[in-house]
């Protein structure tokens, strides 16, 4: 018959056998959760078609309040509205237009699940194409008549940082940016062309968003300018244990000044 000394060990390596369970258990789904996380942003480039924009509203958590897309320059669609006029009334647009066409991919994604595994910050770079009015504009006032804007072709390149939470078990997009870094013309070289910086290439030209409730100011837009010093953001996510709206700027850590500003002098901090 076993001492009651020899059962409090049996007691405590059951304990601590359940803990180093418990933690796996843990570990286990938070890969589970990146992976999920990687496919729903690797869905939103996937339906990166034209007529299929308006499917993206599925992926984006829009019963909350703050839910948001960040297009650069064109500043902060926030809500539900906000999401819908992007992807059915801006980028929505191009449904209509023949030969329109758009491919994005994502790569070297860094995911940071918080500990209590309700939200997760990341952020990916996407090199892409696309195709679209020769004028760079996204507002093709004479797109439907034949042969008054014809298309053409442009490399798009930038990143993205993103904030993600579960719902209903659900990872859904809950904050996105696009940090668009190049759109050029396919037969120019990003140095070259610098049509992609011209105000006009702007979704904030179109006079059916302007001054809207649900549309803010930009936070942060920098395409490539060969002078200028390119500001180092996104900013790779850190762990974190549970999501504080005080960290809603994390992707520009140690460049928050620049939040808000049109133009970027990093020279200081450079060496």
């Amino acid at each position: 018959m076993a001492t009651l000394e020899q059962l409090q060990e049996q007691i405590e390596l059951l304990k601590q056998e359940l803990e180093n369970q418990k933690i796996e258990k843990h570990e286990l789904q938070r890969l589970k959760d990146v992976q999920e996380i990687q496919n729903v942003m690797c869905e939103y480039e996937y339906l990166h078609y034209p007529i299929l924009f308006p499917e993206k509203l599925n992926l984006f958590a829009l019963d909350m309040p703050d839910v948001s897309m960040d297009v650069g320059d064109s500043g902060i669609f926030v809500g539900r509205e906000g999401i819908e006029t992007v992807f059915l009334k801006i980028l929505g647009s191009a449904r209509f237009a023949k030969g329109a066409f758009f491919m994005h991919c994502v790569t070297t994604p860094i995911i940071e699940v918080a500990k209590d595994g309700k939200t997760a910050k990341a952020v990916f770079m996407s090199p892409g194409l696309e195709t679209y009015y020769e004028d760079h504009a996204h507002v093709p006032p004479e797109c439907y008549i034949p042969e008054k804007a014809k298309m053409e072709a442009y490399w798009c390149w930038g990143k993205y940082s993103a904030d993600f939470i579960k719902i209903n078990g659900e990872w859904k997009i809950w904050h996105l940016k696009w940090f668009r870094d190049l759109r050029c013309d396919y037969y120019k070289s990003w140095v070259d062309d610098t049509a992609a910086v011209a105000d006009k290439a702007s979704y904030q030209n179109r006079k059916d968003n302007v001054d809207m409730p649900f549309h803010k100011p930009m936070k942060f837009h920098q395409p490539y300018k060969q002078t200028e010093r390119k500001v180092p953001v996104p900013r790779y996510p850190m762990p974190y244990d549970t999501w504080d709206d005080k960290d809603a700027d994390w992707a520009f850590r140690d460049f928050e000044d620049v939040v808000g500003k049109k133009e970027y002098d990093i020279e200081d901090r450079m060496w």
